[in-house]
């Protein structure tokens, strides 16, 4: 296996324990600035493995180029030198809850329950508990909460989204790399 592709593998478990660790916003953070980091070394890491290849100089050439004009290339390194450089990223977080089916709007306080506070500071959210009005339950109208991460920089996008497209463009690319300069063994 390659060195290049092992860090690939790096890549994809970094992204895997980040989307499974959104609850936790430390947790998710530590995945998240750690996928950005590794990430943007397999290219490095590509280079020093594959530049004595004939050939592989011509077209990496070519391919810094794309990615030079690609915006999610080029927004994932200057994240990266804010990673490294400057601070944490993964602190902006929006949490949203949507209804769905019926309910009176009526008169009296209406409640609803987004969940609470753990030990840690993250906001558990509880989807199992109902919406009230005046105290009592309103069976009709179903709530859904839901987290999503943004990055400052792109406030209309959510992380996993862009870190997914990031993923699959550096998979693509590796792809590409090994299929033309790997020697099998």
């Amino acid at each position: 296996m390659t060195n290049t592709l092992k860090r690939l593998q790096e890549v994809d478990i970094l992204f895997d324990q980040m989307i499974k660790s959104t609850e936790d916003h430390t947790t998710f953070r530590t995945n998240l600035n750690a996928f950005i980091q590794s990430a943007r070394s397999t290219t490095w890491i590509m280079q020093k493995e594959f530049n004595h290849k004939p050939e592989f100089k011509e077209w990496y050439n070519s391919i810094q180029q794309q990615m030079k004009g690609d915006e999610i290339f080029g927004f994932f390194k200057e994240l990266r030198n804010i990673s490294v450089k400057e601070k944490s990223l993964g602190d902006q977080v929006i949490i949203t809850t949507t209804f769905s089916g019926t309910f009176n709007g009526g008169k009296g306080p209406f409640f609803v329950p987004l969940g609470k506070v753990d030990e840690r500071g993250n906001m558990v959210i509880d989807n199992e508990k109902k919406a009230t009005q005046n105290g009592k339950p309103i069976d009709k109208a179903e709530l859904h909460t839901s987290k999503h991460y943004f990055f400052e920089e792109k406030p209309e996008d959510d992380v996993i989204d862009l870190c997914f497209t990031y993923w699959q463009k550096l998979r693509n690319l590796i792809v590409e790399c090994l299929n033309k300069f790997s020697t099998p063994k």
